[in-house]
């Protein structure tokens, strides 16, 4: 009776105390008792939902790093897919900004200077006085 007590208590043992030759044992011993006309099959039962149980776990632990590891890759790439996205939207954030009058208008002005260089300098300046005086007033009317 002591013998199938202490089987019985070791098959209560945590599982992380519980080794693998520990089950080998109360399964050897399970079937000597067995052998000597116990009716025990509801402790072989038990003694194979243990080892299940210890096999599952030990897979499980087994798992436990490779999916820490495939975890810290997912993070990475997510930082990476975060990153691309914020530049992304800092492209069609700076795309959407229209341009102003004077950008336009100082493009077109030089390349007209350019082609008429023939033209005196007091010309030019007059013409970029003239320029300045209309833009100024064109920010002025826009802004308010």
């Amino acid at each position: 009776m002591d013998s199938l007590l202490s089987l019985i208590k070791k098959l209560c043992l945590p599982l992380q105390e519980l080794a693998e030759d520990d089950i080998i044992d109360v399964e050897s011993r399970v079937t000597d008792l067995t052998d000597g006309g116990f009716k025990i099959d509801w402790l072989k039962k038990k003694v194979e939902e243990v080892n299940v149980r210890k096999k599952k776990e030990q897979r499980s632990e087994a798992m436990i790093p490779e999916l820490e590891e495939e975890l810290q890759n997912l993070k990475l790439r997510l930082s990476e897919v975060e990153a691309e996205l914020q530049k992304e939207r800092a492209e069609v954030f700076a795309a959407r900004v229209p341009l102003k009058f004077d950008d336009v208008w100082f493009d077109v002005l030089i390349d007209f200077v350019l082609k008429l260089s023939f033209f005196k300098y007091d010309l030019i300046f007059d013409m970029l006085k003239d320029f300045n005086l209309q833009s100024s007033k064109l920010n002025r009317g826009s802004v308010g």
